[in-house]
């Protein structure tokens, strides 16, 4: 089971599946439609160390897509990090 949530990235780069992020914002569609906006967590930043969630899928720059804020996402690489 997943919990899942829309989102917008605005960034000038690709988000790509399990990533961690935090809302950096919020985005107003053409018909008035509100989505949080996403940018990469980073533990070093008071502003940006607050994870929302993981991204379900790769995000393209300026496309929706959807994150996961609970639950389990399946498929995407952990090899590369160490538990703790």
């Amino acid at each position: 089971m997943q919990i899942i949530e829309r989102c917008y990235n605005d960034n000038g780069y690709t988000i790509n599946k399990g990533q961690p992020l935090y809302y950096s914002g919020n985005r107003t569609n053409e018909v008035g439609q509100e989505s949080p906006t996403v940018a990469l967590a980073n533990a070093t930043s008071a502003t940006k160390y607050n994870v929302q969630g993981l991204a379900a899928e790769d995000i393209p720059p300026d496309e929706y897509g959807q994150i996961v804020v609970a639950g389990v996402i399946d498929g995407f690489d952990t090899s590369g990090l160490s538990a703790g």
